[in-house]
């Protein structure tokens, strides 16, 4: 999957519009039990927890960076703009 699926790896297509198809014509898919459809949902009070643990991975995607980066001297308008980022409180992480 990690070759072909756009949820395994961000960097492929999406599949699926192609798949849905085929896989319903092989009976793969029956369209009367689709057991994911009505599977229970999240409480939507809870859906904050994930927006936060989105905003954590971006965080941490770009603390990456800049821990492979070792000599990498950060100009100052970066460092301004995170300043300026983590007092706006516009992560919902960090607020």
């Amino acid at each position: 999957m990690e070759a072909n699926c756009g949820l395994v790896n961000a960097l492929n297509a999406c599949n699926c519009v192609r798949q849905i198809p085929v896989a319903l014509e092989a009976g793969i898919i029956d369209r009367e039990n689709l057991p994911l459809a009505t599977h229970p949902q999240r409480d939507p009070a809870k859906r904050r927890k994930l927006e936060l643990a989105a905003d954590a991975d971006a965080v941490q995607r770009v603390a990456q960076e800049f821990c492979c980066q070792p000599d990498f001297a950060a100009p100052p308008s970066v460092l301004d703009k995170l300043r300026t980022l983590i007092e706006s409180k516009a992560l919902r992480l960090l607020s």
